[in-house]
Parts: C-alpha cells; structure tokens; sequence
C-alpha cells in the first residue's frame, strides 16, 4: 500500500512541476519580455531535466534487475523445514538457517501462510499448501506453539 502510495504520489508531483512550469513560461511570454538567453536556458534545463530523469530510470531498471533472487538460488526453489524441541530449521541445496525458539519473537497465522518471525522482518514462511488438511495445519501450529512455550519456561 505505501509504494503504490508513493508511486502515485510522485506522478502526480511530475505532473503538476510541469504544468506549473509550462503555466510560468506562457503567463511569462504574454507579460514579459523575455530576454534573449531565455529560450536556451530553458531548453538546457529541459534536456538536463531529462536526462537526469533517463539515467535515473536505467539505474533504477538496474537495481530491480539485481535485486531479484535467481531460480534455484539459496532463496527461491525447494525448501526443507524441520522444526523440533530444539528449534526450528530451513536448509536447501545451498544453505541451512537454524533458530532456537527462544528466538522466535512471534508465530502468526494468517492467509495462505503460517510466519514465524525472528525478528520484525524475517522468518521462515510456510505456505499452507504443503499441509494436507486442516487437522494437519492445526497440529503443526500447535506444536510449534507448545515448543515456544517450552522454551519460555527455560526449555531450549
């Protein structure tokens, strides 16, 4: 919700700088006489303007690019996920994370998905698809709920 937010918010600024702009010129030709330097200033700023407005689009299209994990990297393909009294544990081909419950700050179930946060914004993500029934999904929730609870209490 905020990017679109800011998305639209800063179209619309673009919009209106240039309205405003093309507003000041002609109120400018109509009531002023414009010195001769004007126009070659004005077009200087508009193609730097531009492009300023050009790179910044490339290096942003850039950024994208990277940002975006491979297929079959260490973030997008098979997960395994292995939760017991000890914690719990994510590994695929290339990596392995491991938390105990005492560091899990919460356990959210919601949508498609059960969360299990270490921290405010990461955690492991289990989408409700691999569970083959609700009584399955229930009992998964209920366990690492009562692993946390043990670790509360001075378990692992």
């Amino acid at each position: 919700a905020g990017e679109g937010f800011a998305r639209g918010f800063f179209r619309s600024l673009t919009v209106w700088f240039v309205v405003g702009l093309v507003g000041v010129i002609l109120i400018n030709m109509v009531a002023v006489r414009l010195p001769a330097w004007f126009w070659p200033a004005l077009f200087g700023f508009l193609a730097a303007a531009v492009g300023f407005a050009v790179l910044f689009a490339v290096l942003h299209v850039r950024g994208r690019r990277r940002a975006v994990p491979l297929e079959g990297g260490s973030i997008l393909g098979e997960q395994v996920l292995e939760v017991g009294p000890a914690g719990i544990a994510q590994s695929s081909r290339w990596h392995r994370s491991e938390s105990r419950w005492s560091g899990v700050v919460e356990v959210r179930n919601a949508g498609k998905h059960v969360f299990i946060m270490i921290d405010s914004c990461a955690g492991y993500i289990v989408p409700k698809r691999v569970f083959a029934s609700p009584q399955e999904e229930r009992s998964f929730f209920e366990a690492v709920e009562q692993f946390r609870a043990g670790a509360s209490r001075g378990g692992a």
